[in-house]
């Protein structure tokens, strides 16, 4: 991994490389291995390399290719490597030392614009045409690679993270209150925004142009707005089609100097990746350590029905039947919650979310940069590509009008896994007005699922991001449980949508030196999962279908849970919340009296959450789970960034 950097005076001042120099210092952390700067006079591009790959000992960025016409900077890892190499005619002895950014610029040499659709992996990156005078920044499909940019009339520059730009001495640090509000709302990405003013993102997927102009041009060259064509063939080609690709995406991914970690809790995705992951380093005699989040030891917790709190159990089942896995439990100690505010902001510069979640996934990594592991092997997407459960699948057939396959199908469904009821609305829920739905739950004695029940915005903040779904928000805005969706596209859309992982990414590199990578992300198994055939994911009142066709043997028998049955992270959140307790509630001291918080969150209902007084044996339920563990520490974490990010105690 790579933080890359630049800038271009349009107004044709020379001495770029000057103010390049301080954007540089202050992307070290993301790249401390190696530097490199090349300089234009009216233009400069930097580079800092990590050294991850076994190919990135021949990396010498920048790149100058074209007869001198081009110039490339880029944090990546290609994983279509033996694809480029073919397609580009060149020999295995010489590719075999090239760096990936040497690929890249000869993709870029040969097919211009249209080499970013030629890619597969995780990629950002900068070329600068002096031919045509035009700078192109480019983001993977997925959104894996950071990359940000800043347009003053004079000048444009760019940086993998906002550390980068706001070295400069123009860009000053404020934070972009729209962008932090729905972030506090759960509310997906909204278009190039990123959470500081006067920044950009480059959106992933995308493809941004600049001219000698300052015209900015943005190109989507893939999306997810186009209909995939069905695949055709057997339920057994379609099953090996599914092993295949979730082969080659871990595959792609074991491409590391030194030894790999995986995440493995009770769940489908981790443990697909990890056994899939140590059947293929066992062929090369390498291990891998496998690590699972575990409650604090001596504490009594409880759990709703189907619930499992202590995962470990399951995942050990997993481990245990490949012999080079050396399975880590982590957790036990009970870290506060809070502890991460002052180094997330040190390296990263956005809002967290989900603090409980954030304790254990910051042990993971401190353990591993104990042990010397670099990689860690993840499948945090994986709800939406590995294990798919096909409800979706259920409207879907009731838009093609097939009535009697769908009542089999919910009646064998309902005794295997869900309630009927959660089956019908999962049906006819997106042909339900909101409101009606919402109402149908009440009736029924469940819980809302609107943002206003874990957002901790202010009534008139909460109205005044409602407003913005006018602006062109495509995606419904008001269920959580993801039961607005009649297709698998949009849900999947949305998904991808909700976060923009990139900088997450970067901050765990640079704070702890873990280069995390999402196998279940991978845009080809996102591809497959849109063009099998509806059978392939609900099948004989069985959902996950192709998953246990292609996966038994591989993973746990104990794995093939039921749906009713599910893996409850951070089960210990209260006892987690009442040692950070007093660091937690510092935050709300800290923003006493600033009139932009006060007004954008509901600060009396959280100052009573921060007095109240906590029920350990009750944090299992919703009631007193939603109102602290969502709703009063999304607005702690939402509070702490923006007086990190220049509003200060006072503003």
């Amino acid at each position: 991994m790579s933080a890359i950097s630049g800038l271009w005076h349009l107004d044709e001042r020379p001495g770029a490389a000057d103010l390049l120099d301080s954007m540089q210092d202050a992307l070290k952390p993301f790249g401390p291995d190696r530097q490199g700067v090349w300089a234009g006079g009216t233009v400069a591009l930097g580079s800092r390399l990590t050294l991850l790959l076994p190919e990135d000992v021949h990396d010498r960025q920048p790149l100058v290719g074209g007869g001198g016409r081009y110039v490339l900077v880029a944090d990546l890892r290609l994983d279509n490597r033996p694809e480029l190499v073919h397609a580009l005619g060149i020999d295995a002895r010489q590719a075999g030392a090239m760096a990936d950014a040497d690929m890249l610029l000869a993709a870029w040499e040969r097919w211009q614009q249209h080499c970013p659709s030629r890619l597969i992996g995780n990629f950002a990156f900068a070329l600068w045409d002096q031919a045509e005078h035009r700078l192109h920044l480019v983001r993977d499909q997925t959104g894996e690679r950071p990359l940000f940019y800043h347009q003053s009339p004079n000048r444009i520059a760019f940086a993998s993270m906002y550390h980068g730009l706001h070295a400069l001495p123009d860009v000053q640090m404020a934070p972009d209150l729209g962008a932090v509000r729905a972030h506090a709302a759960f509310f997906a990405d909204y278009r190039d925004r990123s959470y500081f003013a006067g920044i950009k993102r480059v959106m992933p997927g995308s493809h941004v142009e600049i001219d000698a102009a300052g015209t900015v041009r943005i190109e989507r060259y893939w999306d997810l707005s186009q209909q995939r064509p069905q695949r055709r063939g057997s339920d057994a080609e379609h099953i090996e089609a599914f092993r295949d690709t979730l082969d080659r995406a871990v595959h792609d991914r074991l491409r590391a100097i030194g030894p790999i970690g995986c995440h493995l809790s009770s769940g489908y995705d981790s443990s697909a990746v990890a056994a899939t992951a140590a059947r293929m380093l066992a062929e090369r005699g390498q291990r891998l350590t496998a690590y699972t989040a575990v409650p604090m030891a001596d504490v009594p917790l409880q759990a709703l029905p189907g619930q499992i709190i202590d995962e470990s159990v399951i995942a050990s089942a997993t481990a245990a039947m490949y012999p080079n896995v050396d399975h880590i439990l982590v957790g036990r100690d009970g870290r506060a919650l809070g502890e991460d505010f002052e180094v997330a902001f040190q390296f990263w510069r956005q809002p967290l979310r989900n603090l409980c979640n954030r304790v254990w996934r910051t042990e993971i990594a401190q353990t591993m940069q104990a042990r010397g592991e670099r990689v860690l092997l993840n499948a945090i997407f994986g709800n939406l590509t590995i294990s798919y459960n096909g409800r979706e699948v259920l409207p879907e057939m009731v838009a093609a009008g097939q009535w009697r396959r769908l009542v089999q199908e919910l009646r064998l469904l309902s005794r295997n896994e869900a309630s009927v009821l959660r089956l019908l609305q999962s049906t006819f829920g997106p042909y339900v007005p909101p409101p009606v739905l919402n109402q149908i739950r009440r009736m029924t004695g469940r819980t809302s699922t609107s943002r206003g029940r874990y957002s901790p915005l202010s009534e008139r903040a909460m109205a005044a991001i409602l407003a913005e779904e006018t602006e062109g928000r495509w995606e419904h805005m008001s269920d959580l449980t993801g039961q607005r969706y009649a297709t698998r596209h949009s849900r999947i859309r949305l998904g991808l949508c909700q976060a923009d992982i990139g900088a997450h990414n970067a901050f765990m590199l640079a704070a702890y030196g873990t280069d995390e990578r999402d196998a279940s992300r991978d845009m080809r198994l996102i591809e497959l999962v849109l063009s099998l055939p509806p059978q392939m994911f609900i099948q004989n009142g069985q959902a996950r279908w192709v998953y246990r066709q292609a996966l038994a043997g591989r993973v746990s028998p104990q794995v093939m849970m039921p749906l009713s049955q599910k893996g409850q992270q951070s089960a210990d959140w209260m006892y987690r919340l009442h040692r950070g307790r007093q660091a937690v509630n510092a935050v709300l001291e800290r923003a006493q009296g600033n009139k932009v918080i006060e007004e954008m969150f509901d600060m009396p209902g959280l100052r009573l959450s921060a007095k109240a007084e906590l029920d350990f044996s009750r944090a299992h339920l919703p009631e007193i789970r939603d109102p602290l563990r969502q709703r009063f520490l999304t607005g702690i974490a939402n509070i702490d960034f923006l007086l990190r990010a220049g509003l200060g105690p006072t503003a």
